[in-house]
Order: structure tokens, then C-alpha cells, then sequence
């Protein structure tokens, strides 16, 4: 079972109801590479180095720091823990607002909140159930990692709550002057296809996965069994020529005899070119003072 990031109090009114906050997304599951050294495959670590020092310093040496325009001035855990913010271990309901008001570009990372012992179940419970019956999210403040930032609470499955850091305003840029100035007109008859093309589309499905993450632990896979890689539902590939068309195909079949133009020549075969050629090369380099350095006749 996971242990929980940090216990908060949610303080709804008169009542302060304890959670624990649990990671809801898992950042290892996700497709990473790591740096390695391409002569034996070894891995690169990323070693702290000190910049005045220049030697790698260990972890129980490694602090924190906040940058001033006088210079770095060190923080310790208990520097932090004596600040007086009030949002410290507490997320103080400041505001509950329909779910469509909250911008999705604002949401950030997710946790999961689960009431902090028995005595503190049948407040969260009602909470959430207040919270659902009238689609409402709750919003405020929150310190988590020793920053504070705005969060949003909202009910999450049959039982739970979810906890949602929420961008600044001021982390939020403009969209001003990344559309074109002149609009395209749309009429009645496109807006009514585009509808219709819309209802067409059936729910989501449930066996969603990612199929890059799939296809590379088969080309892994494949790399260690020295075999070909079999991907999951892959077609065969035609191979495509410089310009996209596929590659032209020799004849196969013995071609038939050339025609010749009426006035001129026969063309040689490769066979009989050949022939002509090494005899020339021959009765070039048997002329006099060929053989004596002095190169083939002129």
C-alpha cells in the first residue's frame, strides 16, 4: 500500500475534516528513456556537483536553497516549517463554483484525499455528497513541497475526493495574436454537418492504452531474443520509394527484340560491349612503349 504524501485538514465552515493526500498519477508508467554510454551500454548518472568545489557532493549533504538578487540564501526543513502560512496543513474552502468554470488549462497534477481515521469518515463523506448532488467543486489554497499554490477539490468515484493544483493566473499566457486576423465565415448548412458528423461518434472506449509504450517494450524485447519484433496488430509495410510511390519493379521476363530505327544501327548488346572493350583495352596497352612507363598510345 502506498504511503500518503502529506496529511492536510480540510476546513469547510466550522468543521475541519482530516485527509491524507496520496499521488494519483504514476510517472514511472509513462515512456522514458535513460542516458547511456554507447560504447558498453553503461548508464549516466547525474552526480550533484559543487560549483565551487568541483567534486560530487553526497546526498545527506544536498540542501535547499532560494535565490535573492544578493545571492543564494540557504533554507533548512525547519525555516520552512515556521513559516506562518495558514495554508500550511490546512486547505481552507474559499469558494465552491460549477465544475465548467474551471479552465482545464489550469488543472495540474492530481491526488487522491482519504478521510484520516473512523471519526473523521462521516464529515468527508458529507462533503463529497454535497459536492456531488450539486456539481460543484470546491476551491482554495494548499502548501504541498514547501510552495503554496491553488488547488480544487471535487468528488471522484463512488466514495472519494480528488485534489487538483491549479495554475496561477499569471502562469496562464494569452492566446492574443496567435490567430489569423481574418476569420473564415462559417454558414447554417456546415455548422448542421459538422453536428451531425459529431453524433456519429460513439463514447469512448474503455480499453484505451498506449501503444507506444507497448511497441518499445516489444522492440526490447526483440533486441534481447535477437529476433524480429512482432507488433500488436501492425500491418505489413509496403516499401516506399524517394518520392513516395513504390519502388518500380524489374522485369523479370526475357525482353523481346529491340526495334531499330530505320537508317541507324543496331544497338549492341552488354555482352558484345563487354567484348569490344577489353579488346580495345588490349590493343591499346600492346602498342610500343606502353609496357616501358610511358602510358598507352595516342
Amino acid at each position: 500500500m502506498p504511503s500518503p504524501i502529506t496529511t492536510i485538514h480540510l476546513s469547510f465552515g466550522l468543521v475541519t475534516v482530516p485527509v491524507e493526500v496520496y499521488s494519483a498519477t504514476d510517472s514511472a508508467a509513462s515512456v522514458s528513456f535513460v542516458r547511456i554510454h554507447t560504447r558498453d551500454v553503461g548508464r549516466l548518472r547525474n552526480q550533484p556537483v559543487c560549483s565551487r568545489e568541483g567534486t560530487a557532493v553526497p546526498p545527506h549533504e544536498v540542501g535547499r536553497g532560494y535565490r535573492t538578487s544578493r545571492g543564494i540564501v540557504p533554507l533548512s526543513d525547519q525555516d520552512l516549517e515556521a513559516l506562518p502560512l495558514p495554508t500550511l496543513r490546512t486547505f481552507a474552502i474559499r469558494a465552491f463554483v460549477d465544475r465548467a468554470d474551471v479552465d482545464p488549462l489550469s488543472v495540474g497534477h492530481g491526488y487522491y484525499l482519504v478521510p484520516d481515521g473512523t471519526v473523521a469518515a462521516k464529515p468527508f463523506r458529507l462533503l463529497r455528497d454535497a459536492m456531488e448532488k450539486r456539481q460543484l467543486v470546491g476551491l482554495g489554497k494548499v502548501a504541498l513541497y514547501g510552495r503554496e499554490t491553488l488547488a480544487m477539490i471535487r468528488p471522484f468515484g463512488e466514495r472519494g475526493m480528488a485534489l487538483h493544483e491549479l495554475r496561477w493566473p499569471h502562469q496562464i499566457r494569452p492566446m492574443a495574436g496567435l490567430l489569423p486576423r481574418r476569420q473564415p465565415t462559417v454558414d447554417g448548412d456546415e455548422l448542421a454537418a459538422a453536428e451531425e458528423l459529431m453524433d456519429s461518434y460513439g463514447p469512448l472506449p474503455d480499453d484505451l492504452r498506449d501503444p507506444l509504450r507497448e511497441q518499445l517494450d516489444e522492440l526490447a524485447a526483440a533486441k534481447l531474443a535477437v529476433r524480429e519484433p512482432h507488433y500488436r496488430g501492425a500491418r505489413h509495410r509496403t516499401r516506399r520509394g524517394p518520392h513516395g510511390r513504390p519502388p518500380r519493379q524489374r522485369a523479370t521476363s526475357t525482353p523481346g527484340p529491340r526495334r531499330s530505327t530505320p537508317g541507324r544501327a543496331p544497338r549492341a548488346s552488354c555482352e558484345e560491349t563487354a567484348r569490344l572493350s577489353r579488346e580495345r583495352h588490349r590493343t591499346v596497352w600492346s602498342a610500343p612503349g606502353a609496357r616501358e612507363g610511358r602510358g598507352p598510345a595516342r
